[in-house]
């Protein structure tokens, strides 16, 4: 079984499960998505949340990122992805014009389902 992991926004975010639901409809066969959502607990000291964070990335074959807004987390997780390396694949409705998003996206998607089906290309050794 190949892992995904679900990167975006969760904190000030009024719902951050939404699009993490879609992309599990949207998988290609083969793939399991890691969605923070379901470990992540309230009582969490920050630095037990990011250790855990870090676990599930490393566990996992790509990375699957919202990048509709700038948040810290998720920039975070996209550099670890990179560092590891493991593919990311970004997504938003618009082009993204950041070159450090550029530089540590992988590629990038103008819609969610695009940034799915990409995970057919990922090759699992």
């Amino acid at each position: 079984m190949r892992l995904v992991y679900l990167a975006g926004s969760i904190f000030n975010n009024p719902n951050p499960g939404e699009w993490r639901a879609e992309a599990i409809t949207m998988l290609p066969e083969g793939w399991r998505a890691v969605n923070p959502l379901d470990f992540e607990v309230g009582g969490l000291k920050p630095t037990e949340l990011v250790t855990l964070d870090y676990y599930h990335i490393q566990g996992c074959h790509a990375v699957i990122a919202r990048v509709t807004k700038p948040t810290w987390g998720t920039a975070m997780e996209i550099g670890y992805a990179k560092r590891m390396p493991i593919p990311v694949f970004t997504w938003s409705a618009r082009p993204i014009e950041s070159p450090w998003l550029i530089a540590h996206s992988s590629k990038h998607f103008l819609t969610l389902q695009e940034a799915c089906m990409e995970l057919r290309h990922v090759v699992v050794q």
